[in-house]
């Protein structure tokens, strides 16, 4: 292993510990009263689970596709550290349109305007990287997606949720 590989590594340790750190502040911070612990009712909880158990179907779908497209001789074109997140991003996905299609993503303890200028911020971020990365050239390396990529997850992401929630509240001004 090369210096700039350990370095990278390091700097990838270390980039997702605070990480991890920001997400709590973010949560404390997001919800009314300030608990990091978002809280849901039973019917709530009932549909979470639901949700969790067709995100595991989810990724079991596509590893098994990924799978037989590697047994016929196609690759992702990915590097493997993108690939791996990807199997987390679908999921993510599957399991937050579930829980905001059945009316169980939002805790009674959120707040939902803090939340949504939060998400709002990490998808200006994540676009930003992305295209300063694309436009450096480092986004897509020996016609694979670099590791870069997965900021373009997770932005791809942040929009299929935002996506989601404007067509569920749509929907439900329509009902009322």
């Amino acid at each position: 292993m090369s210096a700039f590989e350990i370095g990278r590594a390091v700097g990838a340790a270390i980039g997702m510990t605070i990480g991890v750190v920001l997400v709590l502040v973010i949560f404390m911070i997001s919800n009314k009263n300030r608990k990091m612990k978002t809280e849901y009712d039973e019917r709530q909880q009932i549909i979470r689970g639901k949700g969790y158990k067709y995100a595991f179907f989810g990724v079991t779908i596509y590893a098994v596709l990924c799978f037989f497209l590697g047994m016929m001789g196609l690759e992702l074109p990915m590097e493997p550290a993108v690939e791996a997140f990807s199997y987390i991003f679908v999921g993510v996905v599957v399991n937050i349109v579930y829980c905001i299609i059945h009316d169980a993503y939002w805790g009674l303890n959120n707040n939902r305007k803090r939340y949504l200028i939060i998400m709002g911020a990490i998808v200006v971020l994540n676009t930003a990287v992305v295209i300063r990365t694309g436009m450096d050239g480092e986004l897509v390396v020996n016609g694979m997606l670099s590791t870069v990529g997965i900021n373009l997850l997770v932005t791809v992401m942040m929009l299929i949720l935002f996506v989601t929630l404007g067509i569920h509240s749509i929907r439900e001004k329509r009902e009322v």
